[in-house]
């Protein structure tokens, strides 16, 4: 008897362990509010896009989606330490800017295969900073970033923030709502090694 229960202790003892713990898929995502809040409201429009049926219905759900959009970033224009991935980091042959390109995750990672799509990206031009420029110099495409900045809050022709499709030339609405690329100021970017 006494040598069962050497076997059912350490079994019992690792079960009450296990119940204890929080499965992986409720961990907490740790990123700013503001910045769970802009990927809550561009995930909700894409999802209530996707789901309509028909022209009429996709145009005035784009059309409210975009008002949704323009107002929160006319509310909230600021990023502070949002998380982010590089994905480009280049020099403008043509201008001589640094272009950088960082993606935001829509959930708690990214695609391992297209992490490109599905995202959220943040596109910088940079003239003339030499204080981002010598903070960009030790970074590289993939490196894990916190950002702070500004987005543009330059308008189209229906007084909406003006922002486009990742897939360059798309002028198809729902890739424009799942994967949208937004013009941002970048005022401080640092490495960091969780995301």
């Amino acid at each position: 008897m006494k040598k069962l229960s050497y076997f059912f202790f350490p079994i019992i003892m690792i079960t009450l362990y296990s119940c204890d713990r929080q499965p992986s898929s409720e961990q907490k995502d740790n990123r700013p509010a503001q910045e769970l809040t802009f990927i809550k409201v561009l995930v909700d429009a894409d999802s209530v896009y996707k789901a309509q049926h028909n022209e009429i219905n996709k145009k005035d759900v784009f059309d409210t989606s975009m008002v949704k959009i323009t107002h929160f970033i006319n509310k909230n224009a600021k990023a502070e330490n949002w998380q982010a991935v590089i994905h480009a980091l280049d020099v403008d042959a043509l201008d001589g800017a640094i272009d950088v390109t960082l993606r935001i995750s829509k959930g708690m990672q990214f695609d391992e295969k297209y992490p490109q799509y599905n995202a959220i990206i943040l596109k910088a031009h940079i003239f003339d900073n030499d204080k981002i420029k010598n903070m960009l110099k030790p970074l590289q495409a993939g490196d894990k970033v916190l950002v702070n900045g500004k987005f543009s809050t330059e308008k189209d022709a229906e007084d909406n923030i003006k922002f486009e499709s990742f897939n360059i030339g798309s002028i198809d609405k729902e890739e424009t709502l799942n994967n949208p690329v937004f013009d941002f100021n970048i005022t401080d970017i640092k490495k960091t090694k969780t995301i």
